[in-house]
């Protein structure tokens, strides 16, 4: 793991005292040799982690996020605005987590360091789940557009997946610089194309006639066609525009001063998202077609380009326009499961075979999940064309299990805050536990409109609960007893127990009059708090 320059030796506890440690919580030793199969480069830079945070999420501006036009401009717009606050809230609660405690593992990683293993593990294979799935629906997407675009039968769309599959694998399995700037290219792209239709649509704007030309339901006006419960079920929708990026955490390992560069990749990811978020919604809705055709439209930035260049009828070909937003956030999505993966199994939460590396690269993790994308794709294009209801589940699947990747975090967020506030941060965020509690309030709010006003999103919580199932049987049954201390880990849990064991001791000083078999108790207290300890032996 990448630490600071700034970071001293007296961050980190002495071999004998790290092996005591992991002793007494039940984890497997993890020995040099079996490390050296599982490390990773260190080549990206703040700018370089930036792109891969805004690639992961900038199709968002291009798909899905219209759908919410149909309940009214006005409800979208509210909610784009609520969802945008607890985005806030939450990316400057994870900059602060992330400067304290780079882990490579991301979100799950500050789950177990601060609530356990159990739920360290819950919180990484719902992380799994939602890139997973996101890059599979991004693919359907892609494959859908290059067979309208070179007038393919829809037949077809499976060899657009596997070529997409095809060439990112390959760019994964080169790695180094080219790996990083084939993030960056279509990042920049996609944001030229999106200031592109701002500025040429500037002279067309006419927000009275196109954004409130959808024909209001009787308890509703023309800002919020479909009134209160509008606001509701244009959540979803609204979500799109940030999903994801919380990804950028697990790119800690490959990453130069991870403490500075990891909060300043997440801010500045966040401030281009909103913009590009607001440029999106406002420049979409107020030029022709209007709202009534965009919140239809399965590629609505091609409806719009259409106004702008003046040809209706090349709709199809602008399609392409739209294609470097989902190639970013379809690369994007690929780095982050096999890092969530990876990271996993290195732990002893997956198999250890798909932590393996190659030069550096983690090739089993990249392999194994792309072949699960490629599984999703299907089940998606084919059983969800015969049960609709299957589609949606599998798209609807990755919102849900972010929502809940987010409730953990901020929860871990909290502890850190408030048990482990000596741990030093380069970055502290200005709202403290309040952004953490509002993140959480806007996420159960997001997890309840989904499932109360979004029918489709009931059919998710059936494979997001069968897939848990199966993991937590497989973790119960066979991880929960070879659990590792990774490299990424190390630094976090050995601090947390530091300084846990510094505050028994000053309490002790303070009331010498305790008796000492508490004290003598000092070292299993700790580390069944850090470490929650394992019922069974060491293997």
């Amino acid at each position: 793991m990448q630490t600071d320059d700034t970071d001293t030796k007296s961050d980190i506890l002495s071999e004998e005292q790290k092996k005591e440690i992991s002793d007494k919580a039940g984890y497997i030793e993890t020995r040099i040799e079996w490390l050296e199969k599982r490390s990773l480069k260190v080549k990206a830079n703040a700018f370089y982690v930036w792109s891969l945070g805004v690639g992961a999420v900038i199709s968002g501006d291009f798909f899905s996020w219209n759908f919410g036009l149909g309940t009214g401009f006005g409800s979208l717009l509210v909610a784009t605005i609520v969802i945008t606050i607890m985005y806030w809230c939450f990316v400057l609660s994870l900059s602060e987590m992330a400067s304290a405690l780079p882990f490579s593992g991301g979100a799950y990683g500050y789950a177990r360091a601060t609530m356990g293993r159990t739920i360290g593990f819950c919180v990484g294979i719902a992380e799994a789940i939602e890139f997973t799935f996101t890059v599979a629906s991004i693919v359907v997407a892609i494959g859908a557009i290059m067979t309208v675009v070179v007038g393919m039968h829809h037949e077809t769309e499976p060899i657009w997946w596997f070529a997409a599959y095809s060439i990112s694998i390959v760019i994964h399995l080169w790695g180094g610089h080219v790996l990083w700037l084939s993030f960056v290219i279509p990042v920049i792209i996609s944001i030229l194309i999106i200031f592109m239709l701002f500025l040429g649509s500037i002279k067309y704007w006419d927000i009275s006639q196109f954004a409130f030309n959808v024909e209001p339901q009787s308890h509703g006006n023309s800002w919020f066609v479909d009134g209160a419960p509008g606001f509701f079920k244009s959540i979803p929708s609204a979500i799109w525009f940030y999903l994801a990026i919380e990804q950028i955490p697990l790119a800690a390992e490959e990453t130069f001063k991870p403490k500075k560069s990891l909060p300043i990749a997440l801010i500045t990811g966040q401030a281009t998202l909103t913009i590009t978020a607001f440029v999106t919604l406002f420049v979409c809705s107020s030029i022709a077609p209007g709202v009534a055709t965009i919140s239809i439209s399965f590629i609505p930035f091609s409806d719009s380009f259409a106004t702008i260049f003046l040809v209706p009828n090349a709709k199809r070909l602008l399609a392409l326009l739209s294609l470097p937003g989902l190639i970013a956030s379809f690369h994007c999505g690929i780095f982050a499961y096999t890092r969530q993966i990876f990271a996993m199994s290195r732990s002893g939460y997956l198999p250890a075979f798909l932590s393996l590396t190659y030069r550096q690269i983690p090739w089993a993790s990249l392999l194994f999940g792309s072949v699960i994308g490629v599984i999703a794709a299907t089940i998606l294009k084919y059983v969800g064309a015969v049960v609709p209801e299957v589609g949606s589940a599998l798209v609807n699947i990755s919102t849900l299990a972010a929502l809940s990747v987010y409730i953990g975090l901020m929860l871990s967020y909290i502890i850190l805050k408030i048990r482990y506030r000596a741990i030093k941060r380069k970055f502290s965020s200005p709202l403290h536990i309040v952004g953490a509690i509002i993140t959480i309030i806007l996420s159960i709010l997001s997890i309840v409109s989904c499932l109360a006003f979004q029918p489709s999103y009931k059919w998710a919580l059936i494979p997001l609960g069968a897939i848990f199932f199966v993991a937590l049987l497989y973790y119960f049954l066979w991880s929960r007893k070879r659990l590792r201390i990774s490299p990424e880990e190390a630094f976090a849990l050995f601090t947390l127990y530091r300084i846990k064991v510094s505050r028994k001791r000053r309490r002790r000083f303070l009331h010498p009059k305790s008796s000492k078999s508490n004290f003598a108790n000092l070292n299993s207290k700790a580390s069944s708090t850090i470490l929650p300890s394992s019922s069974s032996s060491r293997t």
